[in-house]
């Protein structure tokens, strides 16, 4: 639902127009996002283990490298991504197509470590997921005069999601640690 969502609420706000750049940039966004979801689909196993913390490090790191070459790869040849994506009537996307890119990247870093948690049996994680579209729905609803401000409030949103992840992870390295100290 979340990495919907911004298209549909973009429809609802923005000119036709406009509504129309903004679908195009959310294709780059899409594959960004799921570039990077092998990793997941090979790390998931070892995701409900004893090698869990580990995996979840090694995973994340994948995904991360992957999504700064994504995004790297679209800041470096822009006008090719566009006219790729949505051909010349969309070079007015140019200058901002690299933002979508970091969108689907944040995105594909937060579901990998989503899939951490759920195969973990933690749950919790999936309330962020509803809070987080809840927050997209009212910030675009207050401010919605253009494809960039959309953009950038799911970039806000998507790299906050990221970023409670790799935290969540980090607590949890973090425990694993101090667990191995006391029994070792």
């Amino acid at each position: 639902v979340l990495t919907s969502l911004d298209v549909l609420l973009a429809r609802h706000y923005l000119p036709a127009t406009q509504a129309g750049m903004y679908a195009a940039g959310a294709v780059v966004t899409k594959i960004a996002f799921w570039l990077p979801q092998f990793v997941a689909m090979v790390a998931y196993p070892r995701l409900a283990d004893h090698r869990r913390a580990e995996t979840l490090t090694k995973g994340a790191a994948a995904v991360i490298g992957i999504g700064v070459i994504a995004t790297g790869f679209v800041a470096l040849f822009p006008s090719f991504v566009v006219t790729f994506i949505g051909g010349s009537a969309y070079e007015e996307l140019v200058s901002e197509v690299w933002i979508f890119a970091t969108i689907g990247s944040a995105f594909g870093l937060a579901q990998f470590l989503l899939y951490g948690q759920i195969a973990a049996s933690k749950r919790a994680a999936i309330a962020a997921l509803w809070v987080a579209a809840a927050t997209l729905v009212v910030l675009v609803s207050i401010f919605h005069s253009s494809v960039l401000q959309i953009a950038v409030i799911v970039l806000l949103i998507a790299s906050m999601l990221a970023i409670v992840g790799v935290i969540e992870l980090l607590f949890e390295r973090r425990s694993e640690a101090k667990e191995i100290a006391r029994v070792g």
